[in-house]
């Protein structure tokens, strides 16, 4: 054959073969089953928007990292970074929604940063939003959301890190900061989980914003449950009762809405890195896996208002599913059994295939998962087929079973035979789902 063309992928994109998309899958059905549990509902939004769009309120780093091109019509456009900008853009477009509205979305997402291990230039999120209230229930509902998830996925090794912008910029401003730099000193911030306090020091006094205070409030910055007594060494050194006030009616709720878990904890560092957020921000990491943040978000109540000419609330969330996959691969969280094949039905030969053909559509029909060889082999090479794949069972059907009106099914752990009726072997092929 002439004019063969080379096989490859992009830098930074990747096939997922069957195996992983098995696991895939298992996530995202319970991801998917808390959302509808909660009352959200699906959305699908471009994945290519106009660039102007696109760029919104993301901030400085996050606008290097979009994939943009001219496309034929002399347009700017891009491929979305994320699906909060696409969701703004549809609430501003759609004034008649009633609100709160509760959405989520789940998709390939895009970023043109560097590759490396782990990090892909295509990759999915679960992004789930409510637009339309301030209520700090909304907030509240928002982690609870996440904590579901977390629970449904069996992860307990978790904490989920709450803070608010709001009482983070007014501690820095307090402290010293000045105004058109506190996104700067909170990114800076921010970095504390990668780099360390000292790290994080190093940082702001390279950029001529550290003095006593900050250091003495990036001391304090630990993780804690203790929120209440954090608040109040930091109101020793600063008046934020009105910051305090809203913070800690915010975790009441979440708390009344969790189950008081211990593994919520106030974060007072913690800013994430997108330039939209209003107020509350939230993120989960998980213990001993050696991952950044696995889900993250906040609320971002300006955003809309870009595209609509009037501020609508709105809080969310997303979890990153590449990172979910890690960690319940190093947890070993993923069922035994997911993905393997489980029942294999043989062709003999001419003479029985249409009773291997009525079989296996009656497996289909009592909603039995169930593959048939595609045409007449030697049974022993069947076999060695279904062993290779990992199936469960096999259903050999040969002219002694057709005759009989029986079948033959093996389980391929044990090598155990049962020769059966055929609704004989129904009822046992469906007790083993």
């Amino acid at each position: 054959m002439t004019g063969r063309i080379e096989p490859r992928l992009l830098k930074g994109f990747r096939d997922i073969d069957p195996t992983a998309m098995e696991r895939r899958v298992y996530i995202l059905n319970k991801i998917e089953k808390v959302f509808r549990l909660h009352s959200f509902a699906p959305l699908f939004t471009p994945t290519l928007e106009y660039l102007d769009i696109l760029k919104g309120k993301m901030g400085e780093e996050a606008d290097k990292l979009l994939f943009s091109f001219t496309d034929i019509g002399g347009r700017e456009v891009g491929l979305r970074y994320e699906f909060t900008i696409s969701l703004a853009r549809y609430v501003a477009m759609n004034p008649n929604i009633r609100f709160p509205f509760k959405r989520y979305q789940i998709g390939s997402v895009f970023r043109a940063e560097k590759p490396q291990k782990g990090r892909f230039r295509e990759f999915t999120q679960c992004d789930f939003d409510i637009v339309g209230s301030s209520s700090p229930i909304a907030d509240a509902e928002i982690i609870s959301v996440m904590y579901d998830v977390l629970n449904e996925l069996c992860i307990s090794e978790f904490k989920i890190l709450m803070n608010d912008r709001r009482l983070l910029f007014s501690i820095l401003e307090k402290l010293g900061v000045m105004k058109d730099m506190l996104l700067k000193a909170s990114r800076l911030l921010d970095k504390i989980d990668r780099v360390g306090k000292e790290g994080v020091i190093k940082l702001l006094e390279e950029h001529k914003l550290l003095n006593e205070s900050i250091k003495k409030f990036i001391e304090m910055s630990e993780p804690t449950t203790a929120y209440r007594d954090v608040m109040e060494e930091f109101s020793k050194m600063i008046d934020i009762t009105k910051e305090v006030e809203e913070f800690t009616e915010l975790m009441m709720t979440v708390n009344q809405m969790t189950g008081n878990d211990k593994r919520i904890v106030y974060s007072p560092a913690l800013a994430r890195g997108l330039d939209y957020y209003t107020g509350p921000v939230f993120e989960v990491v998980v213990e001993g896996v050696g991952l950044g943040s696995i889900a993250g978000g906040g609320r971002y109540d300006n955003m809309i208002g870009i595209f609509s000419g009037r501020d609508i609330p709105a809080t969310g969330s997303s979890f990153g599913l590449d990172r979910l996959e890690e960690v319940l691969e190093k947890k070993n969280l993923f069922p035994s059994e997911l993905g393997r094949p489980y029942c294999l039905v043989t062709i003999f030969g001419d003479e029985t295939v249409k009773y291997s053909l009525d079989f296996y559509r009656q497996l289909h029909k009592e909603k039995i998962p169930a593959e048939i060889y595609l045409k007449p082999k030697n049974i022993g090479k069947q076999i060695g087929y279904a062993d290779s794949r990992g199936f469960r069972y096999t259903v050999i059907i040969g002219p002694e079973e057709a005759g009989a009106d029986k079948v033959k099914v093996k389980d391929m752990r044990t090598g155990e035979e049962k020769v059966l009726d055929k609704d004989g072997a129904i009822e046992f092929l469906k007790e083993g789902l």
